[in-house]
Formats: structure tokens, sequence, C-alpha cells
């Protein structure tokens, strides 16, 4: 499998120098990158510095605001960088509490997937919890985003998958062929309760067994993200990459 980092996780780094920050993940042997901006660079700008740093562009978080309104414009720049993937990353609350709005939300998602499947582009969605804690109509959000809306791939993230409750193995086996990426994150549980994102094998996932059954799935990437760290992030991301090599050797 091929290791991604989700570039929300050095975001105060790529605030900084987002050309100086890409340099840095690749230097440190990250195979891929997927993004959550682009730093104001232009495609073409962009398509080369990826090029010269040998580096993947493995997906693109875009709200759903962003597909509705300016699907051309991040078809242009996904097309430039050769990204396949645009991944809506959550959805507000009152985009799936109720059934209508839960359907307004799949259409838009569907119609997106229609527009850029012309492109050879996909539409995925990344999930938090809430899709998994909240129901409609008797089934889980996320149940009902994949049920109803079948082109739309799924980036499963492990760590909220764990967080609320449900097994991560089991999802991941669920969506066995549709799932090109997974969101390889670690999770500890603070006093109050709360959910704090950890670097890889500081925190309760059994990472080893998401990772075989991701690629038994069919999953390609495994994508590193945290959410918040502990420390310097770019310290952080380095860190899980170094705790994939000790302990994936395999994969």
């Amino acid at each position: 499998m091929r290791i991604g980092l989700q570039l929300y996780t050095v975001r105060d780094e790529m605030e900084k120098d987002f050309v100086g920050t890409l340099e840095k993940v690749a230097a440190m042997g990250y195979e891929g990158v997927e993004f959550a901006g682009y730093g104001g660079l232009t495609p073409a700008e962009l398509s080369s510095t990826l090029k010269r740093l040998n580096l993947k562009a493995v997906g693109s978080h875009i709200g759903l605001d962003q597909l509705m309104n300016h699907l051309d414009e991040q078809v242009d720049m996904n097309k430039a960088i050769g990204n396949e993937y645009l991944v809506c990353p959550w959805i507000a609350k009152e985009q799936y509490e109720t059934k209508e709005a839960l359907a307004k939300t799949v259409s838009l998602l569907t119609d997106a997937a229609a527009r850029v499947q012309q492109h050879g582009m996909k539409i995925g969605y990344h999930n938090h919890a809430f899709e998994l804690e909240h129901e409609v109509d008797g089934k889980t959000v996320l149940e009902q985003i994949f049920e109803l809306a079948p082109q739309v791939v799924t980036e499963l993230d492990v760590c909220w998958v764990q967080y609320s409750g449900h097994d991560p193995l089991a999802w991941i086996e669920r969506y066995q062929g549709r799932l090109p990426f997974v969101h390889f994150k670690d999770l500890a549980i603070a006093e109050d309760g709360s959910p704090v994102t950890m670097e890889l094998g500081k925190g309760t996932l059994d990472l080893v067994s998401v990772a075989q059954t991701a690629k038994a799935a069919g999953a390609e990437w495994l994508i590193v993200e945290q959410d918040f760290t502990q420390r310097g992030s770019l310290e952080s991301v380095e860190a899980s990459l170094q705790w994939i090599k000790d302990n994936l050797k395999d994969l």
C-alpha cells in the first residue's frame, strides 16, 4: 500500500510556506498528498511543484458548496494535478438530520459525481463520527449516503468510526471494492470523554489490523491525518510515517 498525508494536518505550516511544507513532506518519504486548499497556486504551478517533488495528488477535500457552485474550477485544478478523487469532507447538521435534508444532500453528491465522471474523476465522502451516531429512517447517515449514492466512493476515517462505537474493520469490509483510500489515524479518549487524535501507535486503534483489512478490501492508499497534534505538526507526521515504516513493512 502507498502512504499519503492529508495536508490539513500541517495546515499551520502550509499557511506560512505552502511549497516549502510540501518539500518537507516529500523529503520525509510520503508518496502522496491529499489537499485541503491549494495555497493560492495556479493549476500549472501546483502541477509543476508536485512533479518536481515526485508527489502524487491522492485526493482533494472540497466542501459541498464548492462541489455545488464551483465544480468547474475544481475540475480544472484537479485535472492539472492528476487527481482522480474530489472528496466531500463533511456536511452540516441541517444537511442530514431529516430524511428530506439528507435526500437533497445525496442528490447534490450524485449530480457532482455525474458531472466529474466525464473527466475521469469520482466524488468521495469522508466521515466523522456523527454520520454513525445519527440515524435517518432507521439507518445511519453513512449507510444512507452510500446506499442512495452508489457512484460515490468512501474515504473511511477509522478514528471516527471507532469513536462512534463501531468496528472499523467491519466497516472497511463492508465497502470492499469501493474504498480507494482509508484515513489512517489514531485515537485516545480524554478524561472528559472527548476524542484526542494521536500520532500513529500512541492511541487505541489496532492499526496493523486496519491496514491489513484495508489492503484486503482493495484500498491502495493509507492517508495519515491528525486533526490536532500534541507537538509540532511536521514532527507528528514524521513520527507517524516512521511508525508505518517500523510496523507495516509487509504491506
